[in-house]
């Protein structure tokens, strides 16, 4: 499986045709996690080629707490299965934060293939006032 996106591999054809990048981890895991901030910041019919590209708006599931943690989890994992196919064994983890009891913390925990060799990835999704999801690794 390649470890850029399709647009990141143009990108580097054009500016060097004919040589094949290296790919090391770092760069696999950025692109994966550029990639996973932007799928899960799109909204649920942002795109009418994909209506399955999305989540829902989670101001909309503030009247379904405490079932809205299991909503919002399922939501992650499932744009993760379907728009990020370079993770495997995905599953999203819902972090309490004592400090912070507002913030909507999950863990993603994956697989990764690099090069043939696989390792596992841990991504944190911190979910904003403004509805938005910060993604780092």
């Amino acid at each position: 499986m390649a470890a850029r996106t399709l647009t990141e591999r143009i990108a580097l054809a054009a500016e060097a045709p004919g040589r094949r990048a290296a790919v090391d981890r770092n760069t696999a895991v950025d692109s994966v996690l550029a990639n996973l901030k932007d799928v899960l910041n799109s909204r649920a019919g942002c795109a009418e080629t994909r209506p399955d590209l999305g989540v829902p708006d989670f101001n909309d599931l503030v009247g379904k707490f405490p079932d809205a943690i299991h909503i919002i989890a399922r939501a992650v994992k499932d744009q993760i299965d379907r728009f990020e196919p370079r993770l495997t064994a995905v599953s999203v983890r819902h972090v309490e934060d004592p400090d912070n009891p507002l913030n909507l913390v999950f863990e993603i925990h994956a697989a990764l293939v690099v090069d043939g060799t696989e390792g596992r990835v841990t991504f944190e999704t911190v979910l904003g006032d403004d509805g938005f999801m910060q993604v780092r690794n």
